[in-house]
C-alpha cells in the first residue's frame, strides 16, 4: 500500500488496450494510451522534487501575483498538500490498469453477492495479470484515456495502491492512513504541475 501506479495504458477485460462503446446503436472502439511524457514526468517528480521547497512556493507566490490572484481563490487543499510535501521519494511503478466494468465479480472480489469462482482462480487471474504488465484494477481511467486521446489532449492516470489485492479484498487499513496514502498521488500531480509551470 501506498505505491502509485503511473498507468501508460488501460485494458479492458480482453487485456486490451481499447475502450468500447456504442454510439447510435454501433460499437466504437478507441486506444487507450496514456501521455508517455507526461507519465515519464510522473516518474521523475516521484524521486523528489528538483527545485527546492522554498524556492518552489516563491515561484508560485509569484505565478498567483502575476496572474491577479488572491490566496482565497485559490485551492486551499492543493495549497495544504504541496505544503506538507517534505520532498521524500514517493513510491512509483509504471505499469497498464484494468479498467473494470463493476466491482465486484470484475475485479476478482470474493465478496460480492455473486461470486462463481474461488480464491485460487482469482490467484490465478491477479498473477496473469501481472505477467501482463497490469499493476492496477479500477473503473474509469480507460474513459479518460479514450476520451482525452480522441482530442488530441495529454493526459495521464495516477493512482495510489491501497489493497495488495493477493492478499485480499479488504482495505486492512485505517481511514486515516488510507487518507494518508491517497495524498501521494496528489503530490506527484502538484510536482508535475510545478514543474510545468502550471501551479
Amino acid at each position: 500500500p501506498g505505491t502509485v501506479i503511473a498507468a501508460k495504458a488501460c485494458v479492458n477485460g480482453r487485456m486490451e488496450e481499447v475502450h468500447e462503446t456504442w454510439v447510435l446503436g454501433k460499437p466504437v472502439r478507441r486506444p487507450t494510451t496514456f501521455d508517455e511524457a507526461a507519465t515519464a514526468l510522473a516518474a521523475d517528480v516521484a524521486a523528489g522534487p528538483s527545485t527546492p521547497k522554498a524556492q518552489l512556493e516563491r515561484e508560485q507566490a509569484a505565478r498567483a501575483r502575476r496572474m491577479r490572484l488572491s490566496a482565497e481563490t485559490r485551492s486551499p487543499k492543493l495549497l495544504h498538500t504541496f505544503s506538507d510535501d517534505d520532498g521524500r521519494e514517493i513510491p512509483l511503478q509504471v505499469g497498464r490498469t484494468l479498467t473494470a466494468d463493476g466491482f465486484y465479480e470484475e475485479q476478482g472480489r470474493l465478496d460480492g453477492a455473486v461470486c462463481e469462482f474461488d480464491a485460487a482462480a482469482r490467484d490465478a487471474w491477479l498473477r496473469e495479470l501481472r505477467a501482463k504488465g497490469v499493476l492496477n484494477i479500477e473503473m474509469e481511467a480507460m474513459q479518460l484515456a479514450s476520451v482525452t486521446q480522441k482530442l488530441g489532449l495529454r493526459a495521464i492516470s495516477l493512482n495510489t495502491v491501497i489493497v495488495n489485492r493477493l492478499k485480499g479484498d479488504q482495505v486492512a487499513i485505517s481511514g486515516e492512513t488510507v487518507a494518508n496514502l491517497s495524498s501521494n498521488a496528489q503530490r506527484i500531480a502538484i510536482r508535475m504541475f510545478l514543474r510545468m509551470g502550471l501551479a
